[in-house]
């Protein structure tokens, strides 16, 4: 509190706080007698005070304090710098130890625990404001599933556990959440999964923060581990030489199964992905030019795709109870679409790590069609169908160039024949393939009848599948 403080006498006050302050007071000088309470707010809500400003000003004149809508100006800088929407304590520990809680006294506590980590504050704070923000408005469980913040204690003791110091980006990213709590996790902590408890638990396997995917038999959900089974994740993955045991990295995210492991290296400050039956690590996050915030810059770029909308909500089993944060992209760049004859395609794809090599890359692609309205297929194609079904598919794999590596084909997709009905619901399937080296580009079409494969009523329809890549991303989330 005391830097804000800073000057004790009106005429310290250097001549660029004069002027905001000679401003703001003609302001409301010039309004005093002619606007309401409200408007005089909205006013000072607007003025050029910076925080520093309003400390100082408190600390030297009683009449500039008493006629400065104090609570107002705070909440404005909560806001600005802190993304608070109304004033709340960074942790429980403060707000006990806080007399009153004023936007005022609010604001400095945010600004003496946070003050150590500079920038990276207001990086970590976008990052949690934009997850937050659409999980509470997609999947509210996932949103109800992440702690409160840790305290610098409770970070020092972990470092005391894990025998090495968490780099800064790590730490501010812990003092806004600590971790997620998800009954899953709970009864593994208890080791009590007996009778129905086991399917009470089932819909929290698929609310990790940080998504999946589901193809064939793979599947994975990863959640965000708290500080507490942080530590014992990282002693028993290094006990069975998942990680380095030698190294300071830490396994902050998992999926429920741990095919698939995040790792963040304190001492080079960078993410890395594991599998639980290899010992290698994957560079999830590229070098830059700030040697330990590989984290946050890997957790900014999550964030941010989370916010563009290129993640969605959606069933990992096929049921009700398995809804979690699917990473195959629904917009942007890697969501591909085309229309044929009024079936509509949808193609998009994500790199699986756990299951990739240096020279090897695998790969997950999610197909959804939707037969169009009888109005939409006139509208777009000029022709309409009530029902077609679809009976057969061809895959091409294009090597970086565009050229021809490999043709895959047969009847039907995963084992299924789908039938669709105009502006029905669409089907949706997943499966996955691989190439050496890279990049690649996959692309193919799939045979529609019109109508039934029984019963067919009109010409076959071969539907389009829009090109999509077979890259290894820089990021790997």
């Amino acid at each position: 509190m005391a830097e804000l403080a800073g000057w004790k006498r009106m005429e310290d006050l250097p001549e660029d706080v004069w002027i905001r302050i000679i401003r703001w007071a003609r302001i409301r000088i010039a309004n005093r007698g002619r606007c309401g309470a409200q408007t005089r707010t909205e006013l000072t809500a607007r003025s050029s005070l910076s925080a520093e400003d309003c400390a100082r000003m408190e600390c030297t004149c009683k009449s500039i304090k008493k006629a400065l809508d104090i609570d107002v100006m705070w909440e404005k800088f909560l806001a600005r710098d802190y993304l608070l929407e109304e004033p709340r304590f960074p942790t429980k520990e403060t707000e006990l130890s806080v007399s009153r809680k004023s936007p005022r006294n609010v604001y400095l506590a945010w600004k003496h625990e946070f003050s150590k980590y500079g920038a990276l504050t207001a990086r970590a704070l976008k990052c949690w404001k934009r997850i937050e923000t659409w999980t509470r408005r997609e999947i509210e469980e996932v949103y109800a599933s992440l702690c409160p913040g840790a305290t610098e204690s409770e970070l020092d003791l972990t470092e005391q556990d894990l025998g090495h110091p968490l780099p800064p980006a790590l730490r501010v990213v812990y003092r806004l959440h600590n971790g997620q709590d998800l009954l899953y996790d709970r009864m593994v902590d208890q080791r009590r999964f007996v009778g129905g408890s086991r399917r009470e638990a089932h819909p929290s396997l698929f609310h990790g923060v940080f998504g999946g995917y589901a193809f064939y038999d793979q599947m994975v959900n990863v959640r965000f581990f708290s500080l507490d089974r942080m530590v014992r994740w990282t002693e028993l993955c290094k006990a069975q030489g998942i990680v380095p045991v030698d190294s300071s990295c830490v396994v902050f995210a998992a999926s429920f199964n741990f095919q698939k492991i995040f790792v963040a290296h304190c001492e080079l400050g960078l993410v890395f992905v594991s599998h639980s039956s290899r010992q290698t690590l994957s560079q999830a996050v590229p070098r830059g030019e700030d040697a330990e915030d590989g984290f946050l810059r890997w957790l900014e770029y999550f964030s941010d795709r989370m916010q563009n909308g290129t993640f969605s909500v959606k069933s990992f089993d096929g049921s009700t109870g398995s809804l979690g944060i699917s990473l195959y992209p629904v917009s942007g760049p890697e969501y591909h679409v085309r229309v044929t004859e009024g079936v509509q395609c949808e193609a998009s794809c994500v790199y699986v790590p756990e299951l990739s090599q240096t020279h090897h890359h695998f790969f997950s692609y999610s197909i959804r069609f939707r037969l169009l309205s009888l109005e939409e297929q006139e509208e777009k194609c000029g022709t309409a169908h009530e029902a077609v079904q679809l009976q057969d598919r061809r895959w091409n794999i294009l090597d970086m160039h565009g050229e021809r590596v490999d043709q895959v084909s047969g009847d039907g997709v995963v084992g299924q024949y789908p039938y669709l009905k105009a502006g029905g619901p669409p089907y949706e399937y997943q499966s996955c393939t691989s190439v050496e080296e890279g990049p690649g580009f996959m692309e193919g079409s799939f045979g529609f009848v019109v109508g039934s494969i029984s019963t067919p009523r009109g010409s076959r329809i071969e539907v389009e599948c829009p090109r999509f890549e077979l890259d290894r991303p820089d990021y790997i989330i």
